[in-house]
């Protein structure tokens, strides 16, 4: 038996949904990182209807890592930097709309 190509698995998805945030302001980031860690992505990935889920955080840009690129500009205060990114993939539209209706509202609101 072979192993699947990565880039096959992925290219199963027909759908796909990527979602960029940041945290409420008046919340400590630490605290939000560890929510979007242990209850939020572990919550969303469970949800019905999923193919795929990937959730990334990000901490504020180290410029000094970086080499300066004319154009581009490292200026953003660190509370308006994206703070993570969320790629959905779903199999198809009925998927899409598993997804959709679940989980129910009330627990929904909780997400």
């Amino acid at each position: 038996m072979s192993v699947p190509d990565l880039a096959e698995i992925e290219n199963k998805a027909a759908i796909c949904r990527t979602t960029c945030g940041w945290k409420k302001s008046e919340l400590p980031l630490d605290d939000v990182l560890r929510f979007w860690r242990d209850v939020h992505s572990p919550a969303i990935s469970r949800r019905a209807g999923i193919y795929e889920y990937r959730h990334m955080q990000f901490g504020p840009v180290v410029t000094e890592l970086l080499p300066p690129i004319e154009g581009v500009n490292f200026s953003a205060p660190a509370n308006e930097q994206l703070m993570w990114l969320s790629d959905v993939r779903y199999a198809d539209s009925a998927g899409l709309d598993a997804f959709g209706s679940s989980p129910p509202p009330d627990e929904k609101a909780l997400l």
